[in-house]
Formats: C-alpha cells, structure tokens, sequence
C-alpha cells in the first residue's frame, strides 16, 4: 500500500476504516499528515507560475506548491484552516505546545490536535471541526469519556474543547478565551 493510497483511506473515510499491515499504527497515522501526500507537491497550476516554498520538519525538507497546504505562523503543516487558526492563537499566547503528539489512555494510542506544556503541567486541547455529523460526534463522545477516565477533563483544567460552529464558522476570539482559561 502506498502512502498516497493511506491519505486517500484517510481523508475520504466515512464511518470506518479498516487497514491491514505490518507497520505500527503510529507509522500509518503519519501518513494522513500533508507533509507526506506526494500529490501536495506537484506543481501544475494552467493559470500561473506556482509559487513553491520549502518546509523543514524533523530535519526532513519538502516543498509544496503555497497554495496547497495548510501551514501555522511557526510553519508547521496541519490538517485543517481550523488548526492553523487554533495554532497561530497559540503561538500568539506564547504557548509552548507540540501539533498531534501521540497519547496513551488505557492501553489505546490517541493523538490530541495540541499538546500544551504550561508551568511544569500539560494540558490538551482538541479542535471538534464536524460535531454535526454524528459518527464524529460519537467518536468524539468515546475519546472523551476515555479521557476522563486518566482525569483529562474540562473540569479538571487539563482539557481545552474548542470547536467549529455547526455552519462551519469559526470565532477565533472564543477559541482564544478558552485557552487563557
């Protein structure tokens, strides 16, 4: 299976996905990340020259038509406008935090869009971009109740719940607001 085969499981998935291999899970997870979708780095604009920029990740550098990718005030490549927005308030809050850093919970690997390190403490902060379709909304449910289970929790302060409104609009204002909580 290539890589370009993972992202498209990945990013066209409606309910489930079922993938057999012999690579780790945090091998095949890597892969519905931009920063490995070969197509992203194709260059075929009919219309105007394409204006190509080089990003470093882990010593690694790739480069990627401007236009096509989803990339931070830091330069980091994530998945979504949502995350970048989420990303940049961070940065501006002088956050320090790591983009979908791996997580164990009872046994099962979960990767929370940020991870915060504030004050010797860590908390963890997932953007919900599609609560209005249910099986994320249920997903959502699950990895929440796993996480309560290990005290991540809202309550606790060590969870931060931001989300895209149900039209798709987004408030960077209350996204800010509730990280400085």
């Amino acid at each position: 299976m290539t890589k370009e085969l993972l992202y498209t499981a990945y990013s066209r998935q409606k309910e489930k996905l079922i993938i057999l291999s012999d690579l780790s899970i945090h091998e095949l997870v890597q892969y519905s990340n931009d920063w490995y979708l070969d197509t992203k780095q194709r260059y075929t604009d009919l219309f105007e020259v394409p204006n190509i920029i080089e990003i470093e990740s882990n010593k690694q550098k790739r480069y990627f038509e401007e236009k096509l990718i989803h990339k931070t005030i830091r330069g980091e490549m994530v998945r979504s406008k949502s995350e970048v927005i989420v990303a940049n308030i961070l940065d501006k809050l002088k956050m320090e935090y790591t983009y979908e850093e791996s997580l164990n919970v009872n046994g099962k690997t979960y990767i929370p869009d940020f991870t915060l390190r504030y004050k010797g403490k860590t908390a963890y902060l997932e953007h919900l971009g599609m609560l209005g379709k249910k099986s994320y909304e249920k997903d959502w449910e699950k990895k929440k109740a796993n996480y309560e289970s290990v005290d991540i929790s809202e309550a606790l302060g060590n969870l931060i719940i931001t989300e895209d409104g149900l039209d798709g609009s987004l408030d960077a204002t209350l996204i800010e607001r509730k990280i400085q909580t």
